[in-house]
């Protein structure tokens, strides 16, 4: 009987149907021995059936790619044949990947998690490939994993390279905090990262611990989403912070100067300055003699307002400084005011320690005070050098009677 495989005319010249099979004749029986590609040997099912023989294309899910082909083999991992016929296998297609053989069918193929990819290559075997998009890390399926993520998730914009890759990719593979740095300018990974349980999506996702110095931590409860969440630089010259874990960044205060850390100093030597650390940010305690402390405006304490300034020079004339003087020694007795001036450069003298004890005013009332200092104790001198000489020399308690005076009538 002539088999499927051969094409038969009653005599011993016989034609094979696919052309490119091998066949032997043995005795009066012919033998399929070899198919071309994409076929395989068929001769019965079960026993050997000479009269079944014939080359018969691959089965769905399998392949021949060699030039003699006796059997057929399932389909790589990564590939899939969905139909019966002598075709090769197709590759799984760009973003998918199939780990076992022998699919039968696209669908086989798993594509990559959202927001992953496999670079554009196909036919590929593990979700290893499938790899998160640059401005996304993975999310790993067990603490201390460094593959299989389950999920790609947002990266923190404050853990992004200029270049918008993800920093938190390196530490998902395992890399320590201080190695992690973008290759396109060499910044590094701010603050420590720490992996923990993600109880909305399951798997681990990244958590910022703690920021160093000059930085605010900004956590995800704070921001509203792990996406905001981050190490906030403080500007350098505007502001600073205490505790970078505790504190916000607070506008560096008129009387300093900051550095954009805790580290900062006073624009005028002998200001008394503290540390707050249940409010987190400097107090300003006292002012050297001859300044007044600034902390409020409109009544209120406001901490970036704080400074200490001078006492404002109080504009008089010489007019004024003979009326006080008069009014004054008027109302005392010669006894009182003591013995007469002999000299200018005595009564000079009188007046500067006059205005020197002027600061007194300043320290211990609202109101504008007089010059101090050097300026107080020059302008002073000049306006009594109009007195006549004769004038005599305040005592003390007339010195503060006169200077509280003057500030009050400026």
């Amino acid at each position: 009987e002539c088999p499927p495989g051969l094409r038969c005319s009653g005599t011993n010249q016989v034609v094979p149907v696919v052309q490119g099979s091998m066949w032997s004749v043995t005795g009066s029986t012919y033998r399929l021995l070899s198919c071309p590609a994409g076929h395989f040997v068929f001769s019965g099912s079960g026993s050997f059936d000479a009269t079944a023989q014939q080359c018969s294309p691959c089965v769905k899910g399998e392949e021949c790619t060699s030039e003699v082909c006796t059997v057929c083999s399932e389909c790589r991992s990564g590939y899939y044949k969905q139909f019966v016929g002598v075709e090769a296998c197709q590759p799984c297609p760009a973003n998918t990947y199939r780990t076992e053989t022998g699919a039968t069918d696209l669908a086989a193929c798993i594509p990559c998690q959202q927001h992953a990819s496999t670079g554009g290559l196909n036919a590929q075997i593990s979700a290893d490939a499938c790899v998160c998009d640059d401005d996304y890390y993975p999310q790993l399926g067990a603490a201390g994993a460094t593959t299989g993520a389950t999920s790609c998730v947002k990266c923190p914009k404050l853990a992004l390279c200029s270049d918008g890759v993800c920093l938190l990719r390196g530490l998902a593979q395992g890399q320590q905090n201080n190695s992690l740095s973008c290759p396109s300018d060499g910044a590094q990974l701010v603050g420590d990262w720490i992996m923990v349980p993600n109880r909305r999506a399951g798997g681990f996702r990244f958590v910022l611990q703690s920021c160093p110095s000059g930085y605010e931590l900004v956590t995800a409860e704070e921001a509203g989403s792990d996406e905001l969440q981050g190490c906030q630089k403080c500007s350098e010259e505007l502001q600073y912070i205490l505790n970078p874990n505790k504190d916000n960044c607070q506008t560096c205060p008129s009387g300093l100067i900051c550095q954009g850390n805790s580290a900062v100093q006073s624009k005028i030597a002998g200001a008394e300055w503290v540390a707050n650390a249940s409010l987190g940010i400097y107090i300003l305690q006292n002012c050297p003699a001859g300044y007044q402390l600034i902390n409020s405006r409109s009544g209120k304490f406001v901490s970036e307002a704080q400074e200490c300034v001078p006492c404002p020079v109080t504009s008089v004339t010489s007019h004024l400084v003979l009326h006080l003087f008069a009014r004054a020694t008027a109302s005392r007795s010669t006894s009182t005011l003591g013995k007469p001036v002999e000299s200018t450069g005595n009564f000079i003298l009188t007046s500067v320690r006059m205005c020197r004890r002027a600061q007194i005013v300043c320290r211990t009332t609202q109101m504008p005070p007089p010059v101090h200092h050097a300026s107080q104790v020059n302008l002073c001198s000049k306006l009594l050098l109009s007195l006549p000489p004769s004038l005599p020399l305040f005592p003390r308690s007339l010195t503060y009677s006169l200077t509280h005076s003057f500030s009050r009538l400026h």
